[in-house]
């Protein structure tokens, strides 16, 4: 059962959605530095049968708002790119129509292939439905780059990422590799890093 919001706690969440609505990023950035778990908020409504039709996170709105530095200030302070099966974050960032606002949430972990829950729609043709052919296209050439097989300690890999977890997952086509590695990250995070376009790890 989830837990209840104390009255505390969902004014605040309530204004800081106030913020974001106004693009107040001073104001934002004040609520996150007194709690920084803001930056997790979600916000759900119900309808008249108390059915879940809404579920979009703080960084959801502040995505579909269109500002890009308040997105990367939510991000700063722990907000997860990949939470919302009725209103994945990446959603509201094409929803913005701003391509670098949807590149700077799937840098972050938001699977190019996520779908909506209803109707079931790839977020691709999402983006081709609205028009925004930039972004289609951004997304189409994700898609291909996470089937091209990546060469790893001897193994071709591939990997794909879970949009309805906590955490971007990584899996190896021929064996996961969580050992860490003479970079002293795990095959797995170094893969990461270097599908998030790091350069730090030159073995890749």
């Amino acid at each position: 059962m989830q837990k209840q919001d104390s009255k505390e706690e969902q004014d605040s969440k309530e204004l800081l959605l106030k913020y974001v609505e106004s693009n107040n990023i001073a104001g934002v950035e004040s609520l996150l530095n007194e709690d920084p778990n803001l930056s997790k908020a979600t916000y759900n409504v119900f309808d008249g049968q108390n059915k879940l039709i809404s579920d979009g996170s703080i960084l959801y709105h502040a995505a579909k708002k269109g500002n890009k530095e308040m997105c990367q200030l939510f991000l700063d302070h722990g907000a997860i790119a990949t939470v919302g099966r009725l209103n994945p974050v990446i959603f509201g960032a094409v929803e913005s129509a701003d391509k670098e606002i949807v590149e700077l949430i799937v840098e972050n972990g938001a699977s190019p292939e996520t779908r909506s829950v209803s109707p079931r729609v790839k977020v691709a043709d999402f983006a081709r439905q609205k028009g925004f052919g930039k972004i289609e296209s951004f997304l189409e050439r994700k898609i291909q780059e996470r089937k091209n097989p990546v060469e790893l300690d001897g193994v071709s890999c591939t990997f794909d990422y879970l949009s309805d977890e906590d955490s971007p997952l990584l899996t190896a086509s021929g064996r996961p590799s969580t050992t860490p590695t003479k970079t002293g990250l795990s095959a797995s995070e170094r893969v990461w890093n270097f599908l998030r376009g790091s350069r730090n790890d030159q073995q890749l």
